[in-house]
C-alpha cells in the first residue's frame, strides 16, 4: 500500500513490526488478555506510531523520506533496548502465550499457518476494495504524479498519512501474529 500505490518509501517498517509484537506479547504475558484481542491492540499501536511518523514524513520525497523512516526504527530500536521492564531489553520477552479460537489452542506450525493464512486472505481482500474504492485511485494518481494529483483535488499529505497509518495497521498485525507464532520477541 505504502510504496506499491503512494509510492512513499519507508525502511523503518520494522518498527511498526516490533510495535505490534511487542505490545501483544506485553498484554498477553503480563495481563493475560486474549492473544487475538492483543494482536488488535497491536494494529493500533503501530497505526498511531504511523500516523505520528506520517504527519511530518507527508511532505519529504525520495531520500529525505526514507532517511527520516530509518531514523524512527532506530528511536525505537533504542527504546525497546533500553525499556527493560516493558520490553525485557535486549533479552526481549519470552513464553508469549499461543493464540486460543473459543478455546481451541493454535499451538502447532500448521495451525498457525491456517490462521495467517486466513488473516492474510481477509487483509488482502480489504486492500482489494480499498484499492478499488475512491481512495486508492486518490493513491495512484499520488504516485504517478503528486503535482497532478493535488492539481486535481486530491489532499495528498491526508492520502499520504492515510496510506502510512494503514501499511503500520498490517505490519503490526504481522508482527503480533509473529510474536504469537515464535512465542518469543
Amino acid at each position: 500500500i505504502l510504496f506499491g500505490y503512494t509510492g512513499q518509501i519507508s525502511f523503518g517498517h520494522a518498527a511498526f513490526f516490533a510495535a505490534g509484537a511487542y505490545t501483544s506479547a506485553y498484554f498477553s504475558i503480563h495481563y493475560g488478555w486474549n492473544a487475538l484481542f492483543t494482536t488488535l491492540l497491536g494494529a493500533i499501536l503501530s497505526m498511531a506510531l504511523g500516523a505520528l511518523l506520517a504527519i511530518p514524513a507527508s511532505k519529504l520525497v525520495k531520500h529525505f523520506l526514507s532517511l527520516l523512516t530509518i531514523a524512527f526504527g532506530q528511536l525505537v530500536y533504542t527504546f525497546v533496548n533500553s525499556t527493560r521492564s516493558i520490553t525485557g531489553g535486549a533479552s526481549g520477552l519470552k513464553d508469549i502465550p499461543n493464540i486460543s479460537l473459543c478455546g481451541y489452542q493454535i499451538n502447532t506450525y500448521a495451525k498457525n499457518f491456517v490462521l495467517i493464512l486466513v488473516v492474510m486472505g481477509i487483509l488482502i481482500l480489504a486492500k482489494c476494495n480499498l484499492i478499488n474504492s475512491r481512495i486508492g485511485r486518490a493513491f495512484i494518481a499520488i504516485r504517478e504524479n503528486t503535482q497532478a494529483a493535488y492539481s486535481s483535488g486530491i489532499d495528498v499529505r491526508s492520502y499520504k498519512v492515510l496510506a502510512f497509518v494503514i501499511s503500520a495497521c498490517y505490519t503490526g498485525i504481522a508482527g503480533s501474529l509473529f510474536a504469537h507464532l515464535i512465542n518469543f520477541v
